[in-house]
């Protein structure tokens, strides 16, 4: 298990299991960017994230959210907000970076919302962070 405990927004390197044939989810060992609190983080063994992608196909998504190398990535950076999913935190090699931009934070924030069909409006905080911050 990573230590200390997984933060929201950190990215990290997952084993997300062997290459499924003719499907378009993500695979193999590749970034991810944690998507759950930090406070889920500590008392769970499991986590939500969601894997990057370093091909830069469909931008125009709403929730395909560009990462640049400044966060520890190797590459710049697609995160695939649609793609978010449960892991076990065992299936995290390393951790390799933080988003620690607001702007960028919101963005992935907005993305979240799009993906789960929640429009802003209809949230009463704009954006799902714990504490206030992100």
């Amino acid at each position: 298990m990573i230590t200390p405990p997984l933060k929201r927004l950190d990215i990290v390197i997952v084993d997300f299991g062997p290459l499924v044939e003719n499907s378009s989810v993500q695979c193999l060992v590749r970034p991810a960017l944690v998507l759950q609190p930090t406070s889920m983080n500590n008392t769970s063994t499991t986590t939500i994230v969601c894997p990057l992608t370093k091909v830069k196909k469909k931008l125009f998504l709403p929730y395909h959210i560009e990462l640049s190398q400044r966060f520890g990535l190797r590459y710049d950076s697609i995160a695939l907000i649609e793609q978010t999913t449960v892991i076990d935190q065992s299936a995290i090699i390393k951790r390799i970076g933080h988003i620690d931009d607001d702007s960028v934070a919101a963005d992935i924030n907005r993305g979240l919302l799009r993906t789960l069909g929640i429009h802003e409006s209809e949230s009463s905080a704009s954006a799902p962070t714990e504490g206030g911050g992100v």
